[in-house]
């Protein structure tokens, strides 16, 4: 049955500890030091073979590389995406597909993201002005950090900071 074969990868990168990791700049350990702190990603499928799980292994590892260079970069106002890919040694349209396939976002979704995580860990975690964490997550306008950060998070970063 082709269906009872079809695998659900979802991947759970709203994790803390992968955003306190790369606060921390443990982004530089190995696995073995930091199993796990940099996403979590759950294979939920019903075969269970060899095949599933060396795929999500290698996501997993190419999820990491793609979290650190995010975070060596966060800074960065450019396009992101070209950045990422070229870091990557890929084009931008393959690095968009194998992303979208282990994420289901688009590459920039998933910087954007990334960056707003980074965002609220530091409104949680530091002292930090607002223009600062904006700065710092590489953001052009403060405007359009509020935007995005309510639009993710359904509370502005001044409410989740007093929260």
């Amino acid at each position: 049955n082709d269906a009872a074969k079809k695998e659900n990868h979802t991947v759970d990168i709203s994790d803390d500890a992968s955003i306190k990791a790369d606060a921390e700049n443990e982004a530089t350990k190995t696995d073995e030091e930091n199993p796990g702190a940099n996403l979590k990603l759950t294979l939920n499928a019903t075969t269970g073979s060899h095949a599933e799980s060396e795929t999500d292994r290698r996501n997993h590892t190419f999820l990491q590389k793609v979290n650190r260079i995010i975070h060596k970069n966060i800074t960065n106002r450019e396009d992101n995406a070209a950045m990422l890919a070229e870091h990557m040694n890929t084009s931008i349209g393959t690095l968009n597909r194998k992303m979208n396939s282990i994420t289901g976002m688009s590459t920039t979704n998933y910087i954007r993201l990334r960056k707003l995580q980074y965002a609220k860990y530091l409104l949680k975690h530091s002292e930090m002005s607002m223009s600062e964490i904006q700065a710092t997550c590489g953001f052009e306008s403060p405007s359009y950090f509020s935007r995005a950060f309510k639009a993710e998070f359904n509370i502005t970063p001044t409410e989740y900071r007093n929260s």
